[in-house]
C-alpha cells in the first residue's frame, strides 16, 4: 500500500481544501497500516475536531502528544 508520508500528505491536501469526508477516508485506510505516526493521529484529532467530535479530537491530541514525547520531537 501507499506509504505513510504519501498519505499524510494526501490526507493533509484533503483537510487544507476542507475536504473532510476524503480526508477522512485517507486517514482511516493509513491508520489502519501506521498506528503509531505520531503526524497521521495528530491530523486525526485535527479532522475529529473538524467533524465536530471534540472529545474524540481531545483524546486523539494526548495520543500524539505521548508519541511525539517517545520519539523525543519537541
Amino acid at each position: 500500500g501507499p506509504s505513510a508520508e504519501w498519505s499524510r500528505i494526501k490526507a493533509q491536501g484533503y483537510f487544507n481544501q476542507a475536504d473532510y469526508k476524503a480526508c477522512r477516508r485517507v486517514l482511516d485506510a493509513a491508520l489502519m497500516d501506521f498506528p503509531k505516526d505520531a503526524q497521521l493521529v495528530l491530523l486525526d484529532a485535527n479532522t475529529l475536531k473538524k467533524e465536530g467530535k471534540v472529545a474524540a479530537s481531545q483524546a486523539r491530541f494526548q495520543a500524539a502528544k505521548a508519541m511525539y514525547k517517545k520519539v523525543g520531537t519537541p
